[in-house]
C-alpha cells in the first residue's frame, strides 16, 4: 500500500488524462463488445442470401469499426506514452531533489552508481 500513497500525487496531477485514457479504453471494449454482433448479422444475411445493398453495408461497417479501432489503438498508445513519461519524469525529479536535500555524510556513505540506480 505504501506504493499507492507514494504515487498518489503523481496520479492526481494527470487526472484528466487518466480519466481520457480509461474512456478510450471502454471504447474500446465496446467496439470490442460490437464487432462479433456485426459478423453476426453479417454471416444472418450472406445465409438468407440478402441483396448486395446490405453486404456493402455490413462491410462499411465493419471496415468503419475496423478503422476506429485502429485509431483508437493510436490515440490510447500515445496517451499512454504521454503519462508514462510525464509521471516518470516527475517522480525522478522529486527523488533526485531529495537526494540532493540529503547531507553530505549520507552521500560520502553510499555509493553514486548505487544512488542512481535507485532513483
Amino acid at each position: 500500500m505504501k506504493i499507492f500513497t507514494l504515487c498518489k500525487p503523481y496520479l492526481q496531477s494527470q487526472r484528466f488524462k487518466l480519466i481520457a485514457y480509461v474512456a478510450v479504453a471502454l471504447v474500446s471494449s465496446a467496439i470490442a463488445i460490437l464487432s462479433p454482433y456485426v459478423i453476426g448479422g453479417f454471416l444472418d444475411e450472406l445465409i438468407i442470401g440478402g441483396d448486395v445493398g446490405v453486404i456493402l453495408r455490413f462491410s462499411l461497417i465493419f471496415g468503419g469499426l475496423g478503422i476506429l479501432r485502429i485509431l483508437k489503438g493510436y490515440v490510447a498508445a500515445v496517451m499512454y506514452v504521454n503519462i508514462q513519461a510525464r509521471l516518470s519524469h516527475r517522480l525522478n525529479m522529486d527523488a533526485t531533489k531529495h537526494i540532493q536535500n540529503l547531507s553530505l555524510t549520507f552521500a560520502d556513505k553510499e555509493d553514486s552508481a548505487y544512488l542512481s540506480q535507485r532513483v
